[in-house]
């Protein structure tokens, strides 16, 4: 037999569900006010691709845009290309602020592609597109997904981590280990989002105390800093 839920329940959840969905395009609407309209535009060159629904959300398209204007970031390393959204919107403040430029790592190769199809000039020119394999890789006693690929530059200010995917037969989730390795090559004081990964975010600052801590950030996506060297 269906379970009986009380009318009263029933209804609260209602209110609750509208004064999220409210809550929503509230802050939408105000991120929409702050993102000029050609900016706002890029969104939908990636949300009408055939692989629009795998790309970040409208909102954390303009956080990122306006994290990047206002904090006036250099030098940004993005892990995880796709097909190129938030490489865009980053691109798209670093030309704003007249100054900027992108290294952006996908193991797919197709994905770089398209990205380098999606995205328009004069944004596209501050990006460096790597394409590199993903192996397995043991740190702190357990296995990470990282790109094979380590001569990015140095001296970022901004990380993005939005991959690799390790595939295998038991379709297994590894955390993303490239900051690991890569540490040395962040600015103290480098602004770090990880996009929804929130295993790989908890077991940075463990195993990174007094390197990495969560300052600041958005609902569902705080953002890491990195407060010191490693020693």
């Amino acid at each position: 037999m269906p379970q009986y839920v009380p009318k009263r329940t029933l209804e609260v959840k209602l209110v609750l569900n509208f004064a999220r969905k409210t809550r929503d395009w509230v802050i939408l609407s105000y991120y929409r006010l702050l993102t000029p309209r050609k900016v706002r535009q890029l969104y939908n060159i990636f949300s009408n691709h055939p692989q629009g629904a795998m790309i970040i959300s409208e909102l954390d398209a303009y956080r990122l845009y306006r994290h990047v204007r206002v904090n006036r970031f250099s030098k940004c390393l993005e892990f995880g290309t796709g097909i190129g959204t938030s490489s865009a919107f980053i691109a798209a403040a670093m030309q704003h602020n007249a100054k900027g430029s992108i290294v952006s790592l996908e193991q797919l190769p197709e994905m770089v592609k398209t990205a380098e199809t999606l995205i328009p000039e004069p944004y596209k020119s501050r990006i460096q597109f790597i394409h590199s394999d993903v192996q397995l890789e043991t740190y702190f006693e357990r296995q990470w997904s990282c790109y094979l690929q380590n001569d990015v530059g140095e001296g970022f200010d901004f990380v993005i981590v939005d991959g690799p995917m390790f595939s295998n037969k038991e379709k297994i989730i590894y955390p993303n280990g490239d900051l690991i390795k890569l540490l040395p090559n962040l600015k103290t004081g480098c602004s770090i989002y990880i996009d929804g990964r929130v295993e790989t975010r908890n077991l940075l600052i463990s195993n990174f105390p007094g390197v990495l801590e969560i300052k600041g950030g958005w609902r569902g996506r705080p953002l890491l800093t990195k407060i010191q060297q490693a020693t």
